[in-house]
């Protein structure tokens, strides 16, 4: 439901007799609560299942939505996200895009469209899911596209520690400073996260008890704080199949985490390490691409 033209509009799904299909039907009622009108989908729609409504002006909005396929044989659901900017007058679709997602086995949940400083740019705020060889979990993303549909970037976050299966995104708001706040939960107790993010989706340090300098030497990886209290933020570019390892004056790997993808905006828990001096390297493969010296505080 969204206000809408001194009104509410409400999208709805009527189900179709086969999972993850259905028509849309919308209402349209005055603030009073009337209905002025109703419109259904002749057929099935694509768009059956609205999460969330963004109205652009008082004809159109924007849509996030579910763009689901039920495999029978493997009785298992896939899904993905799809926008769609819609012409509520004329009742149609003017795009519509998943940006190649392709579908995945997970039940999405929870998405948000703002609307970002620059016009006509938006945020996708939703959750993905990444499965790997040894484990799988789910992680925070943000499609930044534009009003034609055309997706200008897109990252992936998630707070990793050994039991951290799940890194969902709940909600987004917009800062007075021109940045944004996301919260979330992470790992099987659901605790709760926050994160603040930049115009480009790059993670900032709510640790103000820690220096935010970068003196990493390889420009597109950004790693802070330096000194840190309880995590340290990566922010990694185009880069892939990448580790990050502390090791201790010793020489002995005290942590270490696999940032496999491109585009992966991480809060590494570090919670757990003994205040000291490390070294922070940088692996891609087996390769040492860069090190640093990092600072843990208490």
């Amino acid at each position: 439901m969204a206000s809408f033209d001194n009104g509410l509009l409400v999208f709805c799904t009527i189900l179709g007799e086969k999972v993850a299909t259905g028509k849309m039907l919308i209402y349209y009622l005055d603030l009073e609560g009337n209905i002025k009108w109703e419109y259904q989908t002749p057929a099935l729609s694509p768009i059956h299942e609205v999460i969330d409504i963004y109205p652009l002006d008082d004809r159109e909005v924007l849509l996030a939505s579910y763009d689901s396929f039920f495999d029978y044989a493997k009785f298992e659901l896939y899904t993905r996200w799809t926008v769609t900017r819609y012409d509520v007058v004329n009742k149609k679709i003017i795009w519509s895009n998943f940006w190649d997602e392709p579908r995945k086995p997970y039940i999405w949940g929870t998405a948000k469209i703002i609307k970002t400083k620059k016009n006509g740019e938006y945020f996708l705020m939703a959750n993905d899911y990444i499965r790997q060889d040894t484990f799988s979990y789910t992680s925070g993303k943000i499609v930044k596209f534009n009003e034609e549909g055309k997706r200008l970037w897109q990252k992936s976050y998630y707070f990793r520690t050994i039991w951290s299966l799940s890194n969902d995104f709940n909600n987004i708001i917009s800062t007075s400073g021109g940045n944004y706040l996301i919260v979330g939960y992470e790992s099987l107790g659901r605790a709760p996260w926050l994160v603040k993010i930049d115009e480009d989706g790059n993670i900032l340090p709510i640790d103000t008890t820690s220096a935010t300098a970068d003196h990493n030497n390889i420009p597109e990886i950004k790693i802070y704080p330096n000194p840190a209290s309880h995590s340290i933020v990566i922010n990694q570019g185009e880069i892939t199949d990448m580790t990050y390892q502390l090791v201790d004056m010793m020489g002995i790997v005290v942590k270490k985490i696999p940032l496999p993808y491109a585009h992966h905006h991480v809060v590494w828990d570090i919670s757990d390490v003994a205040a000291g001096t490390y070294l922070l390297t940088m692996l891609q493969g087996e390769k040492v691409i860069g090190s640093r010296q990092q600072i843990i505080i208490r």
